[in-house]
Parts: C-alpha cells; sequence; structure tokens
C-alpha cells in the first residue's frame, strides 16, 4: 500500500511539474508578441491542384492588407516595429519590396524590424515561407509608437499592436507578381479564387520555440534588387559522379559545380533553369568535391553532426528566380541536377546582398540543423 501510494506522489508530482512549466512558458510570453498566433499552410483545407501533402518540401506565400490614417502614419513614422519569428525560412515583402529575411535559429530570438520609413497609407505585407519538411510557422506583430518591449508595465487597454499574425491572414502556393504590390485589392477575381485562410495554432501549443524571446538589437532593413552590385561565377562545370552501392555511403550528387573564384558574401540568387527545384551544397574550396566522397564525409570533417542538411532550394511555383533567405560566406556551390541539361547559363548565377544585417550562416546553419 505504502509503495503504491509512492508511486501515486511521484506520477502526481510529475504532471504538476509539466503543467506549472506549461503554464509558465505560456506566462512568459514576450509582450511584444501580444496575442499573435503561430500560423502555417492548412493542409486539412488543401483544393488546389498539386498542393504537397505534410512532410513534402514546399514553398507560399502568406499575406494580408492594411490601411493607415495621417495620424497613424505620423506616428509610425517615429518608431514602427515588426516582431518577426520565422520557423524554417521567411523573406519579408512590404508593398512589394524585399525588405528582410529570417531563419529558424535553435534558441533563437523573433527579430524586431524597424519598419518606421516602410509605411504609407495602403499596405501589404507578403511573406515567402519555406520548408524543407512541410512543417513550420510564422508569428509576427506589428507596432506603431507604443512599442512595449518585453514589459506591458503602464500600458493602457488598446495600447496593442496594430495587427497580429491571426486566422486573418490568407496563404496561396501560386506566384503572382500582382500581389506583390498593394495596389490590387485581394478579393479580386484575380486573386480570390487561389487565396484560402492560414491555419493557425492554439497559444500554447509554440513547439520548438518555448520559452518564447524577443531579439535586444534592432534590426534596419535593406532592399537587395537587380540594381546592387551582384556577383557572378568565374567558372561553371559538370559534376559527374556514380550512384552509391546499396547501404553504402552516399556520394556527391551529380551537378554543376559553381566557383566564384574567391570567397563571397551575401545571398545566392538562382533564374532560368537553375531556380528549379534541388539542393545546394556550400563551400570554401570547389577542391572539396573531388577530394571528399560525399556529403557525410564533409559533415565529418567539418564537425557538423549527423543533423547536417544541405540548403533545399524552393521557389514559388511559376516563380521566374529564387533568392536564398540565409546569408552565407562562401567559394563554390554545387547544384544538384542534370550537368548536361538544356538551357544552363551562367548569368542565371549569381550572389547579392542579402535582406537582413545577420552574420552569415554556418555550413550547417539551415532549417535549425
Amino acid at each position: 500500500m505504502r509503495r503504491r501510494l509512492i508511486w501515486v506522489a511521484v506520477a502526481l508530482a510529475v504532471i504538476t511539474g509539466l503543467w506549472v512549466d506549461r503554464c509558465a512558458s505560456s506566462s512568459g510570453r514576450p509582450a511584444a508578441l501580444a496575442d499573435a498566433q503561430r500560423i502555417w499552410w492548412d493542409h486539412g483545407r488543401d483544393t488546389e491542384e498539386g498542393a504537397p501533402p505534410p512532410g513534402v518540401a514546399f514553398s507560399f506565400w502568406m499575406l494580408r492588407d492594411f490601411a493607415l490614417g495621417a495620424d497613424e502614419l505620423t506616428r509610425g513614422a517615429r518608431s514602427a516595429r515588426l516582431v518577426l519569428l520565422g520557423d524554417p525560412e521567411v523573406l519579408v515583402y512590404w508593398n512589394g519590396v524585399l525588405v528582410h529575411s529570417t531563419h529558424y535559429r535553435v534558441g533563437g530570438a523573433a527579430d524586431v524590424l524597424d519598419v518606421s520609413q516602410l509605411l504609407r497609407a495602403h499596405n501589404r505585407i507578403l511573406l515567402e515561407v519555406r520548408s524543407d519538411h512541410g512543417a513550420g510557422g510564422v508569428m509576427a506583430a506589428l507596432w506603431l509608437d507604443q512599442w512595449p518591449g518585453d514589459s506591458l508595465e503602464g500600458k493602457q487597454p488598446g495600447d496593442g499592436p496594430l495587427w497580429i499574425t491571426d486566422d486573418q491572414w490568407l496563404a496561396t502556393r501560386r506566384f503572382d507578381p500582382w500581389l506583390l504590390d498593394a495596389w490590387l485589392p485581394l478579393d479580386t477575381s484575380r486573386t480570390k479564387d487561389h487565396l484560402r485562410p492560414v491555419r493557425t495554432w492554439p497559444e500554447l501549443d509554440l513547439g520548438r520555440w518555448q520559452p518564447l524571446r524577443v531579439a535586444d538589437e534592432l534590426v534596419q532593413p535593406t532592399w537587395p534588387s537587380t540594381r546592387q552590385s551582384r556577383r557572378v561565377p568565374e567558372r561553371l562545370t559538370p559534376l559527374e559522379t556514380e550512384d552509391a552501392a546499396p547501404g553504402g555511403t552516399p556520394t556527391w550528387p551529380r551537378g554543376w559545380v559553381v566557383d566564384f573564384g574567391e570567397s563571397v558574401r551575401g545571398c545566392l540568387a538562382l533564374g532560368g533553369v537553375m531556380a528549379f527545384p534541388r539542393r545546394a551544397h556550400f563551400v570554401e574550396d570547389p577542391a572539396t568535391f573531388s577530394e571528399l566522397h560525399g556529403p557525410v564525409e564533409f559533415a565529418a570533417q567539418h564537425r557538423l553532426g549527423p543533423g547536417y542538411r544541405e540548403s533545399w532550394i524552393l521557389p514559388m511555383p511559376g516563380a521566374p528566380q529564387w533568392l536564398d533567405a540565409v546569408p552565407r560566406s562562401f567559394r563554390a556551390v554545387l547544384l544538384e541536377g542534370d550537368p548536361h541539361g538544356p538551357g544552363v547559363d551562367p548569368r542565371d548565377i549569381w550572389v547579392q546582398p542579402c535582406a537582413t544585417d545577420g552574420e552569415p550562416a554556418g555550413l550547417d546553419r539551415l532549417f535549425g540543423s
């Protein structure tokens, strides 16, 4: 009887501890995220042709419109802040301009972006989201002049964010350049047929984001574009490899070795046939692809661990090009594909400034690996 009481006491202690931990995680939500919900593609409502099932790599857009009066524009021009937590990869377009990118980092904090110079009377924020495994989430809130940081002390009712991520957002997997800017309404016949509601998660269901926190540093948006400096490769060399024996160590995949001649820093961009879905392997020395057996040996040499994964190239269906969301420092990259395929043009490969002020990701820093 005594032993049974001890086991019951232990079970109650464990249950109580889990409950307290869960409540503490919820109560520890930063004020800057207010009541924002985690939103994602709703696989349960897949009606679009070709929509991927859970577990399959894919990309999509999430967007919403909002209008500002003259007083709100004046207030926001002083200290408008966008708080954003994206997982795995998110690019932020504000009224058609790419202004920021972020990616999941283990234990990482939500970004705080200064958007005071981006506001106008009619606004559209569009998030391009990519996932190598079909799952993830985005949480965001927009503040004008009542930025709370991590405390609500002294705030009055109604002093909340202008908007948060919730069920008012819409999603699509169809690339439509007219959706980037805010002049085309979201309820027109051109767009309403392929826009659909997002999925929202309950407040407590924060997964690997717990505990939530917000970065101390303020990020200034940048505007990478075709007018900025591009770095094009010096050499583009086909790479032929043999398939690994059954049960053997994987070799490097067939593809193109792109050599920029020296180490470059920025975001890889691909256009034309190069933007088709494939993976990219980044290295500092192009000889790596001939001297090492494959990704496993490469990961072991660089102590990347068993969780090392390469970058997935996941453009929006129908998009003419793809831009990496992760800033990197590298000299060469192996792009998987048919090394003798038609239409390969070195001008469709370049490196440009990234829409983020963060440090370059290490070779193992993608999708939380």
